[in-house]
């Protein structure tokens, strides 16, 4: 059915703008960034008067601060010289308030000067006839007496004068450095108020003196303050609490900004005086805002001269032209050519618009026969593409981001054959788990719909090989054993679209699977109960070995224990009738009781290593060294021994072996460095040769020729005689079993008189932590 000409092209949905209103839009868009520039330059000027302001208020405060400390070190100083007056010191009180009496003439900013005594009873002042006022309870009087300095006191109200007044005093000391007084000057607050207000201020700014308590001592310019008026909670306030340089910025008077800047003054001493300096906001941006309002309404009077231009010439230029082609281009969508007529006048662009239509009406023929092709061979390649797929015995099944399939050949339905009925589906991804019997290989635990290949493709992952049961309408309610793949499907740019999913009937090889499976396990059963059979076996026969070994040496300790108690009865009751040699022949005896003692207690030892169970632990090789150390030392006390151990070795071995292993190291050591000049004893960590992690013992001992090398883990062997160094022969044979039970390997370096060295590796047990490095040593003693 035909459609009016209106309806296929001029029909659109929502608000259309004209052309005019579009140019007029333009325009102000044009504009808009100029408003944007001017307001951003408005903005940044006010922001560098605003620190302009900040700055000049902290240099005011700062001038304002340096000008009070002036005016305290002149009433230092005046005082320091009063104080140095002989009229102080005498006992002539009329002489005395004469002196203060002249010097008020000289000072007349000051309301009163006086001495007070230690009590703070005035001796004299500069006026004879007044009440006597005592004023030990003033802060300046107590402050001084306390710090025995030159003080500046509190605000206060004179109590003979009646005027606001600052007092400084200073203490005054006799030759013999008793305390004669007080001397104190009070500063006539109005004096230093009119002194501030002839300083010369920036206009719209003000200053105010304040002590530390809030108490206005004197203001100047434009928002003064009264003379001993307290400042109210305000930020002004709480500066001068916090007593620290600051500027801010705040609310102060009728909700005005205010820009403050506090400075103390340094000479004020505990009590504190604090000079504040401020201007408002809105007189530092005055002229900043009338001009950005003047550059507004000048912005704002081109942009409606520039709309009005727009809407006046736009028909003309723009919209009647456009028109003209408009008409044509309805008429091309109906399929016929428009008159070949010259464009309205207009724009250059748009004449060549309209040529450019006829050149592309007849472009459009040629590419219409050229789709058509295109067409046909696109359904011949899909048709090629539905055979080869039909030709697959692996199901092949494509589906949309819905869930729906676009494609599904033969073997899918042949494997699957409630696929078609699945899709009818409103949402085939979420059909019944139940219903359709999608279960888990198990059989039994349903297959949740994200689980599924399908769904979890369209989540862009790469499915490979998942088998599941199928048991329901999908298999005609036949059990079946599926093996899926799913890939993601992606458009040109790189969006999933849909998936494809491959599924074959493993149904018969699963099962075959299984039963190799099942024999396995038997086997493998069968091969469990010999291994536990066998270690039964071999439990009960250590157990046997163990109570053997106990057996023999109760057997074997018995005679050795008649043989020397004996031997110690003989000597202590016949030795003096022995001659030398009858008592040597009883010393062997004794000696050759206590070595088979030994033996016998190396030789459990060794087969305790042997069969005790490895209980790998976190050990700390060099906490264990050293209590080993400081064993032998304290059996040894005569002897000298440099011992290096370095820090940081950490294992993981069997604690209780690992320590008959350092014991019979380290005892050695011990042992053969007994003739050394100055014995010494490393313990630290390496790297092998072959780059195994390896920890080593070492001494400048009696050493042994390598040659031996060979008997050094052997049981009973020794390559030292008994009378040089005692030993059984078992020792090294015990490390080497602890060493192997680990993994490990171990082996020595040694040079006749110059000492051995023994490292070891402890195979899968590592170091824990630290890094690989020759004995450099982290704790040394020289014993």
């Amino acid at each position: 059915m035909k459609k009016s000409s209106g309806q296929s092209f001029g029909a659109v949905s929502g608000p259309v703008l004209g052309l005019r209103a579009a140019l007029i839009l333009l325009v102000l868009i044009a504009v808009i960034p100029v408003f944007v520039v001017v307001i951003q330059s408005s903005v940044s000027e006010q922001k560098n008067r605003i620190e302009r302001a900040s700055a000049n208020m902290q240099a005011l405060a700062n001038l304002g601060a340096a000008h009070q400390e002036q005016l305290i070190e002149g009433a230092r100083q005046m005082l320091v010289a009063i104080s140095r007056a002989p009229a102080i010191y005498g006992d002539d009180a009329t002489e005395c308030s004469a002196y203060f009496s002249d010097l008020q003439r000289f000072y007349p900013a000051y309301t009163s000067f006086g001495l007070l005594d230690a009590q703070g009873n005035r001796l004299c002042e500069q006026a004879s006839g007044k009440p006597v006022v005592n004023s030990g309870d003033r802060y300046f009087f107590r402050q001084a007496v306390a710090s025995g300095d030159f003080t500046i006191g509190e605000y206060l109200i004179g109590r003979v004068s009646g005027k606001s007044a600052i007092a400084f005093s200073l203490p005054v000391n006799r030759p013999d450095g008793s305390l004669r007084g007080v001397l104190f000057a009070a500063l006539d607050l109005r004096h230093a108020d009119g002194q501030l207000d002839r300083m010369t201020i920036p206009p719209d700014s003000s200053l105010l003196v304040t002590d530390a308590s809030g108490i206005v001592l004197a203001s100047a310019g434009t928002v003064p303050g009264a003379i001993g008026q307290k400042l109210g909670d305000s930020p002004v306030l709480r500066a001068v609490l916090a007593g620290q340089p600051s500027v801010w910025r705040s609310a102060e008077v009728g909700d005005r900004q205010f820009i403050h800047a506090l400075q103390p003054v340094r000479q004020s001493g505990p009590q504190g005086i604090f000079v504040t300096a401020m201007i408002a906001s809105d007189d530092v941006l005055a002229g900043t805002n009338q001009r950005l309002q003047w550059q507004l309404g000048a912005l704002a009077v081109i942009a409606m001269a520039s709309a009005m231009t727009a809407w006046v010439f736009g028909d003309r230029v723009l919209a009647q032209p456009i028109r003209g082609l408009l008409r044509k281009v309805q008429a091309m969508q109906r399929g016929h050519l428009a008159p070949d007529t010259a464009p309205q006048a207009g724009l250059r662009e748009l004449g060549q618009l309209h040529r450019s239509f006829e050149d592309m009406a007849q472009s459009l023929a040629s590419r219409s026969v050229q789709r058509d092709r295109a067409l046909a061979e696109l359904a011949a390649q899909k048709k090629l593409l539905e055979s080869i797929l039909d030709s697959l015995g692996e199901g092949v099944m494509v589906a949309d981001t819905q869930g729906h399939y676009i494609h599904l050949n033969a073997a899918a339905l042949r494997i699957l054959p409630g696929l078609v009925e699945m899709d009818s589906e409103a949402e085939p991804m979420t059909v019944s788990t139940l219903e359709y019997g999608l279960l888990h290989l198990d059989g039994k635990t349903p297959m949740q719909p994200e689980e599924r290949p399908p769904a979890r493709a369209l989540a862009g992952e790469n499915v490979e090989n998942v088998r599941y049961v199928i048991n329901g309408i999908l298999t005609g309610g036949v059990a079946k054993i599926i093996q899926a793949s799913a890939r993601p499907l992606r458009d040109g740019h790189g969006r999933i679209v849909g998936s494809v999913t491959a599924v074959a009937d493993v149904t018969a090889e699963h099962l075959a699977g299984q039963r190799v499976q099942e024999a396995h396990t038997q086997a493998n059963e069968a091969l469990e109960r010999r291994v536990a059979d066998r270690t039964r076996e071999l439990a009960l026969a250590n157990k046997e070995l163990e109570s053997f070994s106990y057996s023999v040496s109760h057997d074997l300790r018995s005679p050795l224990h008649v043989i020397d108690g004996f031997g110690r009865a003989l000597m202590a009751a016949h030795g003096h009738k022995l001659d030398a040699k009858g008592q040597h022949y009883l010393e062997r005896i004794q000696n050759g009781t206590r070595q088979m003692g030994h033996l016998i207690d190396d030789l459990l030892s060794l087969a305790k290593v042997s069969r005790a169970e490895i209980r790998r632990d976190a050990v700390d090789i060099g906490s264990k060294a050293w209590q080993l150390i400081e064993q032998l030392r304290n059996r040894h006390p005569e002897r000298v021994v440099h011992v290096e151990v370095e820090d940081g070795l950490l294992v993981i071995a069997d604690p209780r072996l690992l320590m008959v292993v350092l014991h019979n190291l380290i005892e050695n050591a011990w042992k053969f460095t007994a003739r050394a000049a100055h014995a010494e004893i490393r313990v630290g960590r390496t790297t092998s040769e072959d780059g195994e992690e390896a920890w080593f013992v070492a001494d400048n001992g009696a050493g042994f020729d390598m040659a031996y090398a060979g008997k050094l883990f052997q049981a009973f062997q020794r390559l030292h005689g008994v009378d040089e160094f005692e030993g059984t022969g078992i020792g090294l044979a015990t490390v080497q079993r602890v060493i192997m039970r680990h993994g490990g390997r171990i082996w020595a370096d040694s040079r006749p008189g110059e000492g051995t060295t023994f490292w070891f590796t402890l195979g899968g047990a590592g170091a824990v932590g630290g890094e690989d490095s020759p004995a450099e040593p982290g704790n040394r003693s020289p014993g």
